[in-house]
């Protein structure tokens, strides 16, 4: 079964940032390489969602995308929601509400 995958405004926007960020700094290969991963990343998620490690937040996963970019998951039901794309040099600290953030963008939405 392939789990549906919804992402939050607060994911968008966090992954957006990182794209910018890309597009700006490094080269277009970075930025295409990133963009795959993240694909092939989500993918793999909506197949096996119950495969990534635990977050620290309660009832939430986490996959990396890279070594400095995390995605924040969670199933509900038959749904993968995406709620956030996290900077791993980020204090871990803000991590949980960071994500909480990012289900209460769902909510909104």
């Amino acid at each position: 079964m392939e789990y549906k995958v919804v992402w939050s405004p607060k994911a968008q926007e966090s992954l957006f940032e990182i794209i910018d960020y890309l597009d700006n700094n490094w080269s277009p290969e970075v930025k295409e390489n990133f963009i795959l991963k993240t694909k092939t990343l989500i993918e793999r998620i909506s197949k096996r969602p119950y495969s990534y490690r635990a977050s620290i937040a309660p009832n939430f996963h986490e996959a990396l995308i890279t070594k400095h970019n995390l995605l924040i998951y969670r199933v509900v039901q038959e749904t993968v929601q995406v709620v956030i794309v996290w900077d791993t040099r980020k204090n871990p600290k803000r991590k949980v509400s960071s994500t909480k953030s990012g289900v209460r963008s769902m909510k909104s939405k």
